[in-house]
């Protein structure tokens, strides 16, 4: 009976034997299939993040070129500023020529001033002679008046 029990305890032995090597089989086909997974996983992953630099690269020199665009921009902007500016009049200089200016401006009218006033001086003279003028005439129309009366009635008689 102990053979019999002994056989019977190999045969369940060599079962489980059995199925235990299955099952680490399985779990190693298992760890195998994980393992694939996770190095394809992996390399995917690299993938991933190679492209992701490639694209930042690419973004980096689209964007380095528009920054150099806009600093060529800004060069050519800051000449045409400096160009203007050579063409402008410094606040110095215009305040100067301005009081110049100015100081022309009274001197002139002070003169136009003087010259208008001797003009009213002159006229009122002008006006007063041609009143005498004219005064005289009359006188002179009325003597020659009454001296032709006068050698009218004088022949006459």
């Amino acid at each position: 009976m102990d053979i019999t029990k002994d056989c019977e305890s190999y045969k369940i032995c060599r079962v489980k034997h059995e199925a235990l090597d299955k099952v680490v089989d399985l779990k190693i086909k298992s760890i195998d299939v994980r393992l694939d997974g996770m190095e394809k996983a992996i390399v995917l992953r690299r993938e991933i993040v190679t492209n992701r630099f490639y694209a930042m690269d690419e973004a980096l020199l689209l964007r380095t070129g528009e920054l150099e665009k806009r600093l060529e921009g800004l060069n050519e902007l800051r000449s045409e500023v400096i160009s203007d500016r050579d063409q402008l009049v410094k606040k110095e200089t215009y305040n100067i020529k301005t009081a110049a200016y100015d100081e022309w401006c009274v001197d002139i009218n002070r003169r136009l001033s003087v010259i208008e006033t001797k003009m009213s001086v002159a006229l009122e003279n002008i006006t007063q002679t041609e009143s005498r003028i004219r005064v005289w005439t009359m006188i002179v129309a009325i003597v020659f008046t009454a001296v032709q009366m006068l050698l009218h009635v004088l022949k006459l008689i």
